[in-house]
C-alpha cells in the first residue's frame, strides 16, 4: 500500500509540474506578442526561436511521459 500511495503523489506532483511547465510556455507567448510590438528583426526573430526551444523542451515530455507510465490515479 505505501508504493500506491508514493506512486499516486509522485503522479499528483508530476501533474502539477507539467501544468506549471504549460503555463510558462503561454505566459512566455502572451510576453512574446507584446514584445513583438516593439522589436523587430533580429531580435525578434531570437526570441521566437528561444520560444520554439522552450516549446520542444525534452522536460516537459519526459513529465508527460512519467505521469503516463504510472497507471495509479
Amino acid at each position: 500500500m505505501r508504493l500506491h500511495d508514493e506512486l499516486a503523489n509522485t503522479r499528483v506532483h508530476l501533474e502539477y509540474q507539467l501544468s506549471k511547465t504549460e503555463d510558462m510556455i503561454n505566459q512566455t507567448t502572451i510576453v512574446k506578442q507584446h514584445i513583438s510590438q516593439h522589436l523587430k528583426g533580429q531580435a525578434i526573430s531570437e526570441l521566437e526561436d528561444r520560444l520554439q526551444r522552450l516549446k520542444q523542451m525534452p522536460v516537459y515530455d519526459d513529465i508527460k511521459e512519467a505521469i503516463d507510465s504510472i497507471q495509479i490515479k
